[in-house]
């Protein structure tokens, strides 16, 4: 299992091995599903990485090539 976190405007990302991203809004405390930021169900890859842009845009690529930006 695995964990990809990204940093934006205040809150925190993140996304796992499940391709659900969750948004904290309290430095972690607590977590929220985003269902805004769903991903394809055909998604490939088994490996998961998240980042941010400087326009708060997120990006998240797979290790099969795939690359997403919301």
């Amino acid at each position: 299992r695995f964990l990809s976190m990204a940093y934006v405007g205040g809150d925190i990302y993140a996304v796992g091995s499940n391709l659900t991203i969750y948004v904290s809004r309290d430095q972690g405390i607590t977590w929220k599903l985003v269902s805004s930021y769903a991903l394809p169900s055909d998604a490939q890859g088994t490996e998961y990485v998240m980042t941010a842009d400087a326009k708060g845009n997120l990006w998240l690529v797979t290790n099969a090539g795939q690359i997403w930006k919301k």
